[in-house]
Protein backbone atom coordinates (compact mmCIF):
# COMPACT_ATOMS: atom_id res chain seq x y z
CA UNK A 1 0.00 0.00 0.00
CA UNK A 2 1.94 3.00 -1.23
CA UNK A 3 5.17 1.77 -0.07
CA UNK A 4 8.46 1.91 -1.66
CA UNK A 5 11.10 -0.40 -1.91
CA UNK A 6 15.21 0.24 -2.34
CA UNK A 7 17.92 -1.49 -3.43
CA UNK A 8 20.53 -1.00 0.08
CA UNK A 9 23.91 -2.62 0.95
CA UNK A 10 25.70 -3.20 4.12
CA UNK A 11 29.42 -2.94 3.91
CA UNK A 12 31.53 -3.45 6.49
CA UNK A 13 35.01 -2.78 5.03
CA UNK A 14 36.12 0.56 2.82
CA UNK A 15 33.98 0.78 -0.31
CA UNK A 16 33.80 2.58 -4.00
CA UNK A 17 30.34 3.08 -4.37
CA UNK A 18 28.75 2.00 -7.92
CA UNK A 19 26.30 3.01 -10.52
CA UNK A 20 23.66 0.63 -9.57
CA UNK A 21 24.42 1.62 -4.98
CA UNK A 22 21.43 3.69 -4.26
CA UNK A 23 21.34 3.29 -0.06
CA UNK A 24 24.78 2.37 1.27
CA UNK A 25 25.30 1.80 4.99
CA UNK A 26 28.38 1.47 6.71
CA UNK A 27 28.78 -0.67 9.36
CA UNK A 28 32.93 -0.88 10.20
CA UNK A 29 35.11 0.99 12.08
CA UNK A 30 36.23 4.08 10.57
CA UNK A 31 34.90 2.96 6.96
CA UNK A 32 35.78 4.74 4.09
CA UNK A 33 32.74 5.74 1.30
CA UNK A 34 34.36 6.66 -1.95
CA UNK A 35 32.51 8.38 -4.31
CA UNK A 36 32.80 7.59 -8.42
CA UNK A 37 33.86 10.08 -10.89
CA UNK A 38 30.95 12.48 -11.11
CA UNK A 39 30.84 12.28 -14.75
CA UNK A 40 30.42 8.64 -14.67
CA UNK A 41 26.95 8.58 -12.51
CA UNK A 42 25.72 12.38 -13.76
CA UNK A 43 22.65 13.01 -11.79
CA UNK A 44 22.46 9.57 -9.37
CA UNK A 45 21.64 10.00 -5.54
CA UNK A 46 23.38 8.11 -3.18
CA UNK A 47 21.65 7.49 0.36
CA UNK A 48 24.63 7.03 2.83
CA UNK A 49 24.61 6.41 6.53
CA UNK A 50 26.92 5.70 9.39
CA UNK A 51 25.06 2.57 11.58
CA UNK A 52 28.76 2.13 13.82
CA UNK A 53 28.27 3.39 17.12
CA UNK A 54 31.29 4.26 17.87
CA UNK A 55 33.70 6.07 15.03
CA UNK A 56 33.07 8.48 12.09
CA UNK A 57 33.44 7.22 8.25
CA UNK A 58 34.28 9.45 5.66
CA UNK A 59 32.81 9.45 2.17
CA UNK A 60 35.61 11.29 -0.35
CA UNK A 61 34.99 11.93 -3.70
CA UNK A 62 36.86 10.92 -7.14
CA UNK A 63 40.12 12.91 -7.48
CA UNK A 64 40.02 16.40 -7.20
CA UNK A 65 36.15 16.94 -7.14
CA UNK A 66 34.63 18.04 -3.86
CA UNK A 67 31.37 17.63 -2.26
CA UNK A 68 29.84 21.34 -2.31
CA UNK A 69 33.82 23.01 -2.39
CA UNK A 70 35.07 20.35 0.65
CA UNK A 71 37.26 17.25 0.06
CA UNK A 72 35.97 15.40 2.52
CA UNK A 73 32.29 14.48 3.95
CA UNK A 74 32.23 13.13 7.79
CA UNK A 75 29.53 11.14 9.06
CA UNK A 76 29.60 11.11 12.74
CA UNK A 77 28.07 7.93 14.51
CA UNK A 78 24.41 7.31 13.36
CA UNK A 79 24.38 10.19 10.50
CA UNK A 80 23.10 10.03 7.22
CA UNK A 81 23.78 12.28 4.49
CA UNK A 82 22.20 12.64 0.92
CA UNK A 83 24.20 13.26 -2.19
CA UNK A 84 23.97 13.65 -5.74
CA UNK A 85 26.13 14.36 -9.00
CA UNK A 86 25.56 17.38 -10.88
CA UNK A 87 27.01 18.72 -14.30
CA UNK A 88 29.49 16.05 -14.85
CA UNK A 89 32.07 17.23 -12.26
CA UNK A 90 30.69 17.81 -8.96
CA UNK A 91 28.57 16.82 -6.13
CA UNK A 92 26.27 18.11 -3.89
CA UNK A 93 24.38 17.44 -0.19
CA UNK A 94 20.45 17.15 -0.80
CA UNK A 95 19.70 16.84 3.05
CA UNK A 96 21.62 15.24 5.97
Amino acid sequence: NGGTYQKYIIKTTNYTLKKHDHIVYLSGAALTASLPAAATVDSIIYHIKNIHGDVTALIEPDGSETIEGIPTKVLGPADSTKIQSINNDRWVILGD
